[in-house]
């Protein structure tokens, strides 16, 4: 079954003309650089992995693409940074050509076969580097190098200086979960995480009542973590007595 899948997916490259349009396209064109930011998880995920991404392209002076693949098989979560006036693209095929052709090559795969058979097509270099290598083992990660092959995977938990040393023609990959990653642009980030759409008429009927009182917005992250040995839940007690809380304090809430 799997050389089957190996030799539907190796006709289907020699007969896709866009593939060697593409790579000619790379060649003419290798002088432009970039970084690219690998964008996974949720909203509060990608405001990270956007912002550590933007400080390394205006410190560059280089322009920032996102790269949206990992939305491609994820069924609970999708893009959610369209809601703001963002000054970059999502990158194409040929921008992740030109920093890890093997990576690129096996993201053309139709999307059922690479559902199918992703852990031999990842073999080609997706999965070994492009992934959250803390996720794995942070205990280890922390010895990798940061660059492998144009990719720069987080490899801690706590705040790495190096990154803010690497280089342009990048592939980030990490959560980046610490403010010092963007703290020098902060002015700039205030600037690009306006909305820019206009509000539904349920979100216009809400902000006009949370204007009216003092509001408070808790997080409740269950969901898909409870039950899980890795991440503390919030427990439903918790929220209650937070919400108390709130409404002991505020006058009006």
């Amino acid at each position: 079954m799997v050389a089957w899948a190996a030799a539907v997916f190796l006709n289907w490259l020699n007969s896709n003309d866009e593939l060697a349009i593409s790579a000619f396209a790379v060649v003419i064109n290798e002088n432009h650089t970039m970084v690219i930011a690998h964008l996974s998880g949720g909203l509060g995920n990608q405001l990270f992995q956007y912002a550590m991404a933007r400080q390394v392209s205006m410190r560059l002076g280089v322009e920032l693409r996102l790269d949206l693949f990992s939305y491609r098989s994820d069924t609970n979560r999708r893009f959610a940074l369209e809601a703001y006036g963002l000054p970059t693209q999502p990158a194409c095929w040929r921008d992740v050509f030109r920093l890890f052709p093997t990576m690129a090559i096996s993201r053309l795969a139709p999307r059922p076969i690479y559902d199918r058979y992703w852990r031999y097509l990842n073999l080609m270099g997706v999965r070994a580097r492009c992934r959250h290598r803390i996720m794995d083992n942070w205990q280890k990660a922390g010895n990798l190098p940061l660059r492998q092959k144009g990719i720069i995977a987080e490899r801690q938990l706590t705040f790495d200086p190096d990154v803010l040393n690497i280089s342009d023609n990048s592939l980030i990959v990490g959560l980046w979960q610490n403010q010092n990653y963007f703290r020098d642009i902060r002015e700039q980030l205030l600037v690009d995480f306006r909305v820019s759409t206009t509000p539904c008429q349920k979100d216009e009927s809400l902000l006009r009542r949370m204007a009216e009182l003092e509001s408070v917005a808790m997080h409740v992250r269950r969901g898909d973590k409870v039950g899980r040995t890795d991440f503390k839940a919030t427990s439903l007690g918790y929220c209650v007595h937070a919400m108390n809380e709130m409404k002991r304090r505020l006058r009006k809430p």
